[in-house]
């Protein structure tokens, strides 16, 4: 079960993906067809142990911007098991047409939960080619495993 703890709730800064099904999420597998909970930057996330949780992040790829994680997080508490990039608007049958500017798609987080302890994750965004010191924005959550 994730916990959300914030004094705000404005803005897309990340969300958790919800398992599908009550089976799914008791198992902690990845989410097929996730829903999104948007909380604030600075949010913590209190995760059960071994399981499987997403952050998502809004992309602007169009833009050459990403979001990148930064190393300094407690890999003994939790891993990075992969890192991906959502449907962009559009690219679905029924979908509406993309904004102005082109596409924009989310960029997603899978993470594990290893052992119980506290991490923090700090996400940057910026332009690979730059590095970052080229960073336009920085988001951080801290992450609880019981």
């Amino acid at each position: 079960m994730l916990k959300f703890s914030s004094g705000s709730l404005s803005g897309l800064a990340l969300c958790v993906l919800c398992a599908c099904t009550r089976t799914e999420a008791l198992n902690g597998a990845f989410p097929l067809r996730p829903e999104a909970s948007p909380t604030a930057d600075g949010a913590r996330l209190d995760v059960r142990l071994s399981a499987s949780f997403s952050v998502v992040l809004p992309g602007i790829a169009s833009t050459g911007y990403q979001w990148f994680l930064k190393s300094d997080y407690d890999a003994s508490v939790i891993e990075l098991v992969k890192q991906r990039t959502g449907d962009a608007p559009g690219s679905r049958p029924g979908d509406p047409a993309p904004l102005v500017g082109g596409p924009t798609a989310d960029e997603i987080f899978d993470f594990r939960a290893l052992k119980a302890g506290e991490t923090v994750l700090t996400f940057e965004r910026y332009r690979g080619w730059l590095g970052p010191q080229s960073t336009v924005e920085t988001r951080r959550h801290s992450v609880s495993v019981k």
